[in-house]
């Protein structure tokens, strides 16, 4: 990837980086095994789902069932994105700033996910 992949625009996050990172590091995408959707309001909003009970796969909407479902505004997303860490995340929870439905550790183990491919992303 070139560039910094977590200052594009939400749809191409969740339509082509998180789905590809999550082929690349398999290991950490088995791990979470759920459903994670999300809705983000605002410009450059809309809602996403990403499956990653098997081969990862993105689409758009809310998956229903989806195991966890994060909902914020579109700018804090990538604001708190590019943070790399979940510290923020949890935080930004706590002071419900985002709501999160559903599994809460399911959104660490993203952070995780992310956390790992930009190490490798950076040392390579």
């Amino acid at each position: 990837m070139s560039g910094d992949p977590f200052e594009q625009a939400p749809n191409v996050i969740f339509e082509e980086i998180l789905p590809e990172l999550a082929r690349r590091y398999q290991d950490a995408a088995k791990a979470i095994n759920a459903v994670l959707a999300i809705e983000l309001r605002g410009k450059n909003g809309g809602s996403w789902s990403l499956d990653l009970t098997g081969p990862p796969v993105a689409s758009k909407g809310i998956e229903e069932g989806a195991d966890c479902v994060i909902e914020m505004e579109a700018d804090r997303f990538s604001t708190l994105l590019q943070t790399r860490k979940i510290m923020p995340w949890l935080k930004a929870y706590k002071s419900r700033k985002i709501n999160i439905t559903g599994d809460l550790p399911t959104v660490v183990k993203l952070g995780q996910l992310l956390n790992k491919a930009v190490k490798k992303e950076k040392a390579a």
